[in-house]
């Protein structure tokens, strides 16, 4: 029970894409049961990298991410800008981490 309330605890504050993503890993390997260290372990990893989507030019995604770049990090703009599609964190608005983020950046 104390392994589930850790959990709990270690999933607040996560964006529901990271969540999902880190129930993905938990899950992925088809084990009818799963250790309290192997959630821990994925929801650390979704923390530290966040859940990762691609996003390509013409849609509002790609315009907002463009301009955030283009504000903290002209150079993942510039490159950005010559592809067909590009991955950035699902959560917007994006954390400080996020402008390091890059395309091939591709979280856990």
């Amino acid at each position: 029970m104390e392994a589930l309330r850790d959990a709990a605890k270690a999933a607040k504050g996560i964006a529901k894409p990271a969540l999902a993503k880190a129930f993905e890993l938990v899950t992925a390997h088809g084990r009818d049961r799963v250790r309290a260290d192997d959630l821990a372990e994925a929801l650390a990893k979704v923390r530290k990298h966040g859940a990762m989507v691609v996003i390509r030019p013409g849609s509002a995604q790609w315009q907002r991410w463009l301009a955030h770049f283009e504000a903290t990090d002209r150079r993942q703009a510039e490159v950005m800008r010559g592809q067909a599609s590009w991955m950035v964190r699902a959560e917007w608005p994006p954390s400080s981490t996020a402008a390091r983020a890059t395309a091939s950046g591709v979280a856990a």
